[in-house]
This record gives C-alpha cells, sequence and structure tokens, in this order.
C-alpha cells in the first residue's frame, strides 16, 4: 500500500491545474447506442485472448485509479508491458472483499454488500504498458468501469506522485487558520455574507448548522454562493442540499412510507425509501446534522454568503468558515484553479438529448457531482420499474472531442451501485467517494447520489463537458438537476493549430501503400448515432462526410506550430467500424476490429507508436489522441509528421487536428 493522506490532504492536490495528465476510461458499454450494456457480455471486453477477456489496454505509463465490476466471477489479472505471466493476479472475490492487505477497506466494496456494484480505488500504477484480463468463460451478465490517468514524459513527477497517494477519512492536523462564525435567521430573499476577505487565502473548510424546522425546504431553497478575485458573477452557486450531498428529505414523508410495492404476485417486491447522512471525503453532514464542505477554495479575493430564493424566511442558520492565510500547495501556488460549484436543471429531459450537468471552456478538472432525479408522474399500477431514466449513460467530452469517454454504463452505475429496483441492493448508503442518500416519494419519486473523483478526477486543456443519457437512448422524460464541482481557469492550455484533411495539398501531404480510400457519411457515437439508425433522414441533416484513406505505409504531412509551444496533441477522425467485413465475430452479434498503430515521428525524430488496441466495432466516426513532447518541438514554427502503420490491421485517419499547449 502506497503513504496516506488525511481526509483534508487528500483533497488539496485537486486544486492544482493538471499538467499532461489524460483519462482513459474502458467500459462496458453498448457501442450500437442500445441498452445491451454488459447484460449478455457481448461488449464486456476490449477484445478476447487465450488468456481470457482484456478489459485494458495502454501503452506507456499511468495510474489504474479504479476498477469497477459486476458479475465478474473469476480473478484480476494485470500484466506490465509485453509480461508473459501478471505481476497482480487475485480474485475479485478477494480483490473486494478487504481482507486483502494491499486492498483494504474502505478503497474497495463487494457486490453483494456494497449494494449491487464491486469496486477497487487502490491505485495500481505501471511504466511500461498494462493490459487487465479476466479469464471469464460465462457468457452471462458482466459489466466493467476501469479509469486511468495517463502520463506523457511531460507529466511532472509531482502530479505522478499526487496520483499514487490513497487517502484516509482520518482528519489530519490542519495548519493555522482563522475562523470566521456567526448565526442568524434568513429573510425572504434576504442574503447574509458569511465570509469577505481582499487579500490571499485558502478556505478549507465550510460548517453549516440548519434549522429543524421547514430542514427540507432551507436545503432546497438557499443557495451557497462564492465569488472569488472580484468576479462579478459567483462561481458557487447551488441549493445548500445538493452542494453538500445530502438531497432534499422529508422525514416526516420517509417516516409515512418507509417502503413502496413494485409488481404484483411473486414478482412483488417492497422498495425502501429513505435517507442516509454523506460520508463523502469532500463532504459530509455530522451526527448532529451539521453540513461540512472540506473542498480547498483557493481565492486572490473572497465573498461568501447565503441567499434564500423563496418568499418564506428560514431560521436561524450557523456557520462557520476556516480560512488559512495563503495556500498551502508546496509551491504550486501559480498552478492553481478556481473551485467551481456549477448549479443545473431540467424541468422533463428532452427526448434523445443528453442531460448537461456541466459545459465549460479552459483549463482544470472536474472532481465530482451531486444529482437529483425525479420520475415524471408515476405508474400508480405498479407493475414496471419506476426509474427507467436511470438506464442513461454517463459521457464526458474533453477538450472539444466529439468522441466521448464513457463514464459508467447506466446512471447508478456511475454513481458505483447497481440494479435500482432490486431490493436488498436498492437501498440508501454513502462511502467516502459516492453515495445514494435520499429515495423519497410523493407525486414523484425521487433520488439524490454523489460521486467524487478524489484520485480519478478528469483533466481538461481546452474544454470539459458532462451530458447523461437519460433511459434508453435518452428517451425517458424525467426532472434532472445537479451540482457539478471543477476546479477552473478560463485561459485554455491547448490551442487548435491547424486541420489537416487526409491528401490535402496545403500540408504537403503524402501517402504511401493506400489500401482504401472512400468517402463516408457518419455521425458520432452518442445522440445523433441513436437519430441515425431509428429516424429516416437524420443522418443527412446531422452526419459528417469525409474522406477516409487506409494505408499500410506511411502517411505524411506538415503543419505550422507556435514557437512558444511545450509540445502537440494530435487528433484523428477514423472509421469507428473499419474491417468489420474482416472483424472477429464475437457472441452477441458484435465484432472485434484488429489493433491499428503507427510509428511516429517528428521531424524525423521517433516520438513513440500511436496505438489503438483490439475493440468493437462502431458504426461512427471514432477519435483518438497521440501526445508529442515538448523536446521535439518547443521553439519551432513547424513540424512534419509522419506515422508508419505497424499494426495488426492497416492505419486508418480522414482527418488530422494539431493542437499546442501552451503552459
Amino acid at each position: 500500500m502506497v503513504s496516506l493522506q488525511s481526509r483534508s490532504d487528500a483533497l488539496r492536490h485537486l486544486a492544482i491545474l493538471p499538467c499532461r495528465t489524460k483519462l482513459v476510461i474502458t467500459d462496458s458499454h453498448d457501442v450500437t447506442g442500445g441498452n445491451n450494456d454488459g447484460f449478455t457480455s457481448a461488449y464486456s471486453y476490449l477484445y478476447r485472448t487465450p488468456e481470457g477477456w482484456v478489459l485494458f489496454d495502454a501503452n506507456g505509463s499511468g495510474t489504474v485509479q479504479l476498477v469497477r465490476t459486476i458479475g465478474f466471477r473469476t480473478e484480476l489479472q494485470v500484466f506490465s508491458g509485453d509480461a508473459k505471466e501478471p505481476e497482480i493476479a487475485i480474485p475479485f472475490a478477494g480483490l473486494y472483499s478487504g481482507t486483502h492487505p494491499d486492498f483494504p477497506h474502505p478503497y474497495v466494496g463487494e457486490e453483494e454488500s456494497a449494494h449491487g456494484s464491486s469496486w477497487c480505488f487502490v491505485p495500481i500504477p505501471f511504466e511500461n504498458g498494462c493490459r487487465i484480463v479476466a479469464p471469464e468463460k460465462e457468457e452471462s451478465y458482466h459489466f466493467f468501469n476501469v479509469w486511468t490517468h495517463i502520463y506523457t514524459e511531460d507529466t511532472p513527477e509531482w502530479e505522478k506522485a499526487a496520483d499514487r497517494v490513497v487517502w484516509s477519512t482520518e482528519e489530519g492536523k490542519s495548519a493555522p487558520c482563522s475562523l470566521c462564525s456567526g448565526a442568524a435567521p434568513l429573510d425572504a430573499h434576504g442574503k447574509q455574507v458569511l465570509f469577505e476577505q481582499s487579500t490571499p487565502g485558502l478556505v478549507t473548510s465550510i460548517r453549516l448548522r440548519l434549522p429543524t424546522e421547514r430542514r427540507n425546504e432551507t436545503l432546497r431553497d438557499v443557495h451557497l454562493r462564492a465569488f472569488w478575485d472580484g468576479r462579478e458573477a459567483p462561481d458557487v452557486d447551488a441549493p445548500l442540499g445538493l452542494f453538500f450531498g445530502v438531497g432534499y428529505p422529508d422525514d416526516e414523508a420517509i417516516r409515512r412510507m418507509p417502503s413502496y410495492p413494485l409488481g404484483e404476485g411473486e414478482k412483488r417486491v417492497e422498495i425502501p425509501t429513505g435517507r442516509v447522512s454523506p460520508c463523502a471525503l469532500p463532504v459530509s453532514e455530522e451526527p448532529d446534522r451539521t453540513l461540512i464542505c472540506r473542498f480547498p477554495m483557493p481565492f486572490d479575493s473572497a465573498r461568501i454568503e447565503l441567499v434564500n430564493t423563496s418568499a418564506h424566511a428560514a431560521g436561524e442558520i450557523g456557520w462557520e468558515v476556516a480560512v488559512e492565510p495563503s495556500p498551502a500547495t508546496a509551491g504550486l501556488d501559480q498552478r492553481q484553479g478556481r473551485f467551481c460549484a456549477l448549479y443545473r436543471r431540467e424541468q422533463g429531459t428532452l427526448p434523445h438529448r443528453d442531460y448537461t450537468v456541466a459545459d465549460v471552456r479552459g483549463h482544470g478538472r472536474y472532481v465530482g457531482c451531486v444529482m437529483r432525479m425525479s420520475s415524471r408522474g408515476l405508474d400508480h399500477g405498479l407493475r414496471t420499474v419506476q426509474r427507467l431514466f436511470l438506464e442513461g449513460n454517463a459521457r464526458f467530452y474533453v477538450d472539444d472531442s466529439k468522441s466521448f469517454l464513457c463514464g459508467s454504463t447506466g446512471t447508478e452505475e456511475y454513481f458505483n451501485w447497481g440494479w435500482y429496483d432490486m431490493p436488498p441492493k436498492d437501498q440508501v448508503f454513502a462511502y467516502p467517494t459516492h453515495g445514494y442518500t435520499e429515495h423519497t416519494r410523493d407525486s414523484e419519486d425521487h433520488s439524490t447520489m454523489y460521486r467524487f473523483h478524489v484520485t480519478d478526477s478528469v483533466p481538461y486543456y481546452r474544454s470539459f463537458r458532462f451530458d447523461l443519457e437519460h433511459g434508453p437512448e435518452g428517451e425517458i422524460v424525467a426532472d434532472y438537476e445537479s451540482v457539478a464541482f471543477l476546479y477552473h481557469s478560463d485561459q485554455c492550455a491547448l490551442a487548435l493549430c491547424d486541420a489537416v484533411p487526409v491528401g490535402s495539398t496545403a500540408h504537403h501531404y503524402r501517402s504511401e501503400g493506400m489500401v482504401a480510400r472512400q468517402t463516408l457519411t457518419r455521425v458520432y457515437e452518442g445522440n445523433d448515432q441513436v437519430l441515425a439508425r431509428k429516424v429516416d433522414g437524420w443522418l443527412g441533416v446531422a452526419g459528417i462526410s469525409d474522406t477516409v484513406e487506409t494505408v499500410s505505409g506511411r502517411a505524411e504531412f506538415a503543419v505550422s506550430v507556435p514557437p512558444e509551444n511545450t509540445g502537440l496533441r494530435i487528433r484523428r477522425r477514423y472509421d469507428g467500424a473499419w474491417q468489420k467485413e474482416s472483424a472477429t465475430e464475437e457472441p452477441g452479434g458484435s465484432s472485434v476490429v484488429g489493433a491499428q498503430a503507427a510509428l511516429v515521428t517528428i521531424d524525423g525524430e521517433d516520438a513513440g507508436t500511436w496505438r489503438l488496441p483490439p475493440r468493437h466495432a462502431r458504426e461512427c466516426w471514432m477519435e483518438d489522441e497521440f501526445e508529442v513532447p515538448a523536446r521535439l518541438t518547443k521553439g519551432k514554427t513547424s513540424v512534419r509528421v509522419a506515422l508508419k502503420s505497424v499494426g495488426e490491421v492497416p492505419w486508418n485517419a480522414a482527418r488530422y487536428w494539431v493542437y499546442a499547449y501552451s503552459e
């Protein structure tokens, strides 16, 4: 086990803007846009080998931050580089039980006792590539997610070290700080300033004590707002109930309806309602119901206030804000992001249009969210599931990529549980990184959940968008509201230099060993993919036409770059179904296409291997990326990029985009 950081210290690194770390997620989502997300094992692996199902495969160095599975019964095998024997081989039951000394509680949870989902947050570092394999044989339900931070040679050592330290639930010794405290009632549409300071500092905690009378209304109607560094608009503006992860539970309503029936006859079950206090590392509720936020909040100047958005006065609210005189971030103050809590709400989600949790432009990291989802009415016959909207997948779009990172194979699975409407797995719970804190029922069915990315944050350098599908293929109308937590800078650290269509004479494009060249009209995986499959004529509206070239030899082109660049990122658009006609046919009707790889040189110098592992064919456009180190590009005004195909199948591309880092 690597060294531990106390609860508060474990959050300090989140405020530091990421540097050359990327998140890669592999998962079992249905790549056709449907809802067969692991139910039949059709998509429960990247590809299969004689040694087992491969769940993750990457070159280079990184840290596996989360392994999450449902239905896997064999063992987790972790291979380093080209090794024939695994460095780690542990039965899944032992991995998640909490009894193994390297994988103890509270960093692991077991499927049956952890509400339908097994998970492991113990970091697994690697230096020369990593493959995660499960020697499964049974074709039954298997769901998985692997979240991994990938590094480049320009990733600083402090960032790798922060990734590989395990958090603790124990409180550490706090640095000397000042406390700003008080108590006051809050008038209808009133405002109360909790803390204000015009010199630099770091808010280390906020504590609130709410009145017991009409508490759920206070949680819903009173917003916490924070203004940093003289900005006119608040960077934090959220209802207390969502900001602190408790929802808006009505204790009396829960007592009146502790459960409700679902189904009939032998299939009738009782679905429990209830509430539980969050015990997350960033936010929690104490036994005396004091609300605590431990997110570090650095500032040059600050104002924190409570605002009553309702026409009813709130009772007396007590507060305590702890502030350090200057940020304690190991000399990295200049790299800090602003703490943001972004509130959104949709009263009735739109069919086939994902709910957007966050959409920002700049540089930072996404570190979690709290969501409350409510059914749009109820089936009073109680014969069907009430929360089918929970079948929606979580989708992250990073740095303007049109291909998403899939954060889950269902909404409840993004929050690290599973099998809603199936007691006893469907009952409220709270863990340090995730929880399901409220399930209440009135004229609608309400669920509040939280998920915090303490070690598995989502770095972004140009933009970030988190969209959430609602129901199978986004078809279920429901009421959603959410608070997304980020550390953010408005200044982008990645700038687009050029776009290169294959064959572009303006970029002196040339290729050798052409296998095929064709013009295709496709959509990207996601909303439009579903509609293109279902609705006549949608492809003509949303489809993108591009010419795809496949080469068995070399492809090369030249681009202009800013001399002040500190490295490049190259993105390509490719045909996700390339060579499907010769792909390996898999059970369940899926097809696995072979690995693509290219040796990359920049002005003739070796930059590494761009590799796309074997994976399920997708009838849509896809994108992937390659990172070029600063030593090959810094100070240059133009570079020539060459790609030599060395994969199982020829290299396939329609277009390249070249971005320059500026940090």
